[in-house]
């Protein structure tokens, strides 16, 4: 549950980025698209110096949206993204803890019933406690 949930807000976190960057790039467009329209304005100087001052500032801001943008992809994207991967490995961890601590308690199972069919044969329960050490040696390892 969690992780769907996360999943959810990396993509909808992305999509706001994505929708950003396009939005710095349109930004970008009318920059250049009011400098082109200075460059050919021959009749008035005042609002030729007025539109240059407007697409400066518009070239500003979108500086800034790209600050925005690479700060949301480094600080918040990118570690929820990972936050998945971690997750299924701490969950392929707990499996394998599980089905160790299982494997454990059979073998201890079996040990004691061996013990109660058999208290006499110490060669049986030796071994059988040795192969019950290697195992949670392999386990833990």
């Amino acid at each position: 549950m969690v992780e769907k949930q996360f999943g959810l807000l990396c993509h909808t976190l992305g999509s706001i980025t994505r929708k950003t960057a396009r939005l710095r790039d349109k930004g970008d467009l009318l920059s250049k698209q009011l400098l082109k329209y200075c460059e050919s304005e021959t009749i008035s100087h005042s609002s030729k110096v007025g539109v240059v001052h407007f697409a400066e500032s518009i070239a500003a801001i979108q500086d800034y949206r790209q600050a925005e943008v690479q700060r949301l992809d480094a600080k918040v994207v990118t570690p929820l993204s990972t936050y998945g991967s971690k997750c299924k490995e701490i969950k392929n961890g707990i499996k394998n803890e599980m089905k160790a601590l299982s494997k454990e308690r059979k073998m201890a199972g079996k040990l004691d019933k061996v013990r109660q069919k058999t208290p006499g044969d110490a060669r049986l329960i030796v071994s059988l406690i040795l192969i019950y050490i290697l195992l949670i040696c392999v386990l833990t390892c």
